[in-house]
């Protein structure tokens, strides 16, 4: 599969065969995930392949309480049947017969640990703390790993779809998935064998996203 096939031809799946998936094909997917870039060569991700249906279905059932309770709360009505929606989705990875929860351990750059060292004295030291937090280097660092297994998974004809909303349940997930401290969960990817193709959404014309300086 040509690298331009596989990224225009990839979809977000959300209903799945019921057909087991190789662990085989996740591993490679996942080793080919690893070459994703990242800061300073870390390589602070850790991958948790779940094909337990019983864990499956315990991180669904934690996932859809969490939504179930926003349900309950009267800022909820406000958004009607697009809230419901979305309740009705939320733990719909349940049907997956394989899921990868995506973790990332501590990282701190040289520069992130100067800036910790100057902070106390120094404002701009402080302001250049808030920029970089708010980019993020570690999300930065694990989004290209999942967007890298993704498409690995895809280039072995299994379907995939890359979801934070579990997060909601990050803790009970954390624990049941048995995550060593010092690392966070930040994704879900269910795994599987399309059960239909998605039809591909819209993309923005070139000219509307891209700003040429020269």
């Amino acid at each position: 599969m040509e690298l331009a096939e596989a990224i225009r031809g990839r979809r977000s799946v959300r209903r799945y065969q019921d057909k087991g998936v190789p662990t085989e094909s996740i591993l490679k997917a996942i080793e080919l995930a690893c070459w994703a870039p990242n800061g300073g060569n870390f390589q602070p991700w850790r991958f948790f392949v779940v094909k337990s249906r019983r864990i499956i279905d315990r991180m669904a059932d934690a996932v859809q309480a969490k939504v179930d309770l926003m349900a309950g709360w009267p800022e909820a009505a406000e958004f009607g049947q697009t809230f419901e929606r979305y309740r009705a989705t939320a733990s719909f990875f349940r049907h997956a017969p394989a899921v990868i929860g995506i973790g990332m351990g501590g990282y701190q750059s040289s520069a992130d640990k100067v800036l910790q060292k100057r902070s106390e004295t120094d404002p701009e030291a402080r302001d250049m703390i808030r920029n970089r937090a708010e980019i993020n280097s570690r999300i930065q660092t694990i989004a290209g790993a999942t967007g890298y297994l993704l498409l690995a998974l895809h280039e072995q004809g299994l379907s995939s779809c890359w979801m934070a909303g579990p997060m909601l349940a990050r803790r009970e997930i954390e624990r049941m998935l048995e995550i060593p401290e010092g690392v966070e969960l930040f994704a879900l990817v269910p795994v599987g064998y399309a059960a239909g193709t998605p039809a591909p959404g819209p993309r923005k014309p070139l000219e509307d996203v891209v700003r040429v300086l020269e």
